[in-house]
């Protein structure tokens, strides 16, 4: 049985001011109900983390051109939770992986500037490890579709406050296929 209550109540249950009705029905529900409903909404997350946390990727799965859509350094010093979203500041990124997972990552600063990356990508699952000049940095990867997101938890740095002091850093980066 629904019961309409005014906005009052809705902000102090215990007043009931039934004289000022409410244009959005409350429902009592009982235990079961709300267990009901904590386990669906449960399972419906489950599913959804499932769906999107793009398990068992293959490196084959991400050979081919990439454009970057976002990237963002995210530092990782306790306490500090600064980031750095360079697409916003004109930066654009491509990168070519091979079957093995070599790859070449060119970084484009927008006033002609290019850093050039080059390394080896390798899963297991969605747990990436990527190898630059012999280190290796661990973080996860997911893939949608095109639409791939690498998560690297450490490993890089950035200057997040332009004082030419880099500070260790995470590295997120989505990118869009363009070939395979």
């Amino acid at each position: 049985m629904a019961v309409r209550i005014g906005v009052d109540a809705m902000i102090n249950p215990k007043r009931r001011a039934l004289d000022t009705p409410s244009p959005l029905p409350v429902v009592r529900t009982g235990g079961f109900m709300r267990l009901s409903l904590t386990l669906l909404s449960v399972a419906c997350t489950s599913l959804l983390a499932a769906c999107l946390t793009g398990t068992d990727v293959a490196v084959q799965d991400l050979t081919g051109s990439w454009d970057a859509t976002k990237i963002v350094y995210v530092e990782t010093k306790i306490g500090k939770r600064a980031s750095a979203n360079l697409t916003t500041m004109g930066y654009d990124a491509q990168m070519d992986i091979d079957a093995q997972g070599n790859f070449t990552l060119v970084i484009d600063d927008g006033a002609g500037t290019t850093s050039t990356i080059e390394g080896k990508h390798a899963t297991d699952r969605n747990r990436l490890t990527t190898t630059i000049n012999g280190t290796e940095h661990e973080g996860e990867v997911f893939l949608e579709g095109d639409l791939v997101t690498f998560q690297l938890d450490g490993g890089v740095s950035y200057d997040f406050v332009g004082d030419g002091v880099e500070v260790p850093a995470g590295l997120n980066l989505v990118m869009n296929r363009v070939t395979r």
